[in-house]
């Protein structure tokens, strides 16, 4: 496998061209038009991409480690099929909408500011996780851990308490109701 370190991909340079399954180490990707590829089995290791749309990729058994996502598009990806050992993504101001966490382990992961609409985080481990100002409007949390996690910034989430848990999970006053719901009851 061909190796690519310290190298900086935008779109002035790489263009549409494909990226050769290798590894890349340090790299940065900027301004790239990444979707609907095939990322099966490459590795990326501390690299940064900075406005790029990797939506609808694939990256069976792919290694994601030190990454930083910054402004990007990461939608309707399957991110329990990437590489589970080694795994750790930090998410600033991405949309991963109809994103897959899938009996995932997101303790290595931060997500801040990121739009999480209609993303499966079930049976997954969100221990100590901060969701700092994200949205996760229809996410679905089933048989999740969310123990010590931070939703306290968080909106539009909906999480049954008998379903997952919750404890020393931090809630904002006014993100109650995401609590309740599952109890027909009607909050004035």
């Amino acid at each position: 496998m061909n190796t690519f370190e310290s190298m900086e991909f935008t779109h002035e340079t790489h263009g549409k061209q494909e990226l050769a399954i290798a590894e890349y180490e340090g790299c940065k990707f900027s301004n790239l038009d990444l979707s609907n590829r095939d990322f099966s089995r490459y590795r990326f290791i501390d690299c940064v991409f900075k406005d790029c749309n990797l939506s609808l990729s694939l990256f069976n058994d792919t290694l994601f480690n030190g990454i930083e996502i910054n402004n990007g598009k990461m939608i309707g990806v399957h991110f329990d099929y990437f590489k589970k050992f080694g795994l750790s993504i930090k998410f600033n101001n991405c949309n991963l909408t109809d994103g897959i966490f899938y009996a995932m382990d997101l303790r290595n992961m931060r997500f801040r500011q990121c739009t999480l609409h209609g993303v499966d985080f079930s049976d997954a481990n969100l221990e100590g996780l901060n969701l700092s100002e994200c949205d996760l409007l229809d996410s679905k949390f089933d048989n999740s851990v969310l123990v010590k996690a931070d939703l306290s910034t968080a909106i539009n989430y909906t999480i049954d308490p008998n379903k997952n848990n919750i404890k020393k999970t931090r809630f904002a006053q006014a993100g109650l109701a995401g609590l309740l719901l599952h109890y027909d009851i009607n909050i004035i």
